[in-house]
């Protein structure tokens, strides 16, 4: 997660790090993205139910005002864990 987030950290962008189970992990990449400047939290979530996205997104928002880019991770059963950020241009 922390490779998907690195190059939004130096940008000072506002970031959800999201996580299914691994919140040590998703920790982590808070204080990654802090220490490179940027401001992220980490919000749980199953990316497979709309509605949990939607909250995800609106609690990027509150807590920030804005939502600059998503960090989440998925799995893939031929390819192991794999990171994919959605970014924001507003």
């Amino acid at each position: 997660m922390v490779s998907a987030a690195r190059p939004q950290c130096s940008r000072g962008w506002c970031v959800g790090v999201n996580y299914a189970l691994n919140a040590d992990a998703a920790t982590a990449t808070v204080a990654a993205v802090k220490a490179s400047g940027g401001e992220a939290i980490a919000i749980q979530g199953d990316v497979s139910d709309e509605a949990a996205i939607i909250a995800m997104f609106d609690a990027t928002e509150q807590a920030f005002g804005k939502l600059d880019g998503m960090v989440t991770t998925r799995i893939s059963s031929r390819r192991g864990r794999r990171s994919r950020t959605w970014t924001s241009h507003a």
